[in-house]
């Protein structure tokens, strides 16, 4: 299967929008293999970005505060899965705990 192009995937975009710096740096982002994906540094260097990166403000020294992954630490079941992308969508949306309230009373005795 050839690859679609970048402007066939957006059509209702300008045309002028898909520069090659553009087309490369989402190319080089997208990769499927981590191995082949553009670094973070590669990226904010990527000349598509040069108008926005400063080289100069960065904090080499910043200190980077590690992400709690302990959420994702659960049985992979079908249901606990279910579970937890209705708590992410009701952290977003909490109305639908209202509009689901008479069932979440039901499912919690199961």
């Amino acid at each position: 299967m050839d690859r679609k192009s970048w402007k066939d995937c957006y059509p209702d975009k300008d045309p002028s929008t898909w520069t090659p710096e553009l087309m490369a740096m989402l190319d080089g982002l997208l990769q499927f293999s981590p191995y082949k994906r553009l670094t973070i540094e590669d990226a904010m260097r990527h000349p598509w970005l040069a108008d926005l990166h400063e080289e100069d403000e960065e904090d080499d020294e910043a200190e980077v505060e590690p992400i709690d992954w302990s959420f994702d630490q659960m049985a992979m079941t079908k249901g606990v899965l279910q579970r937890a992308i209705y708590r992410e969508c009701a952290s977003f949306h909490p109305e639908i705990l209202e509009r689901d309230a008479a069932f979440l009373a039901r499912d919690a005795c199961r």
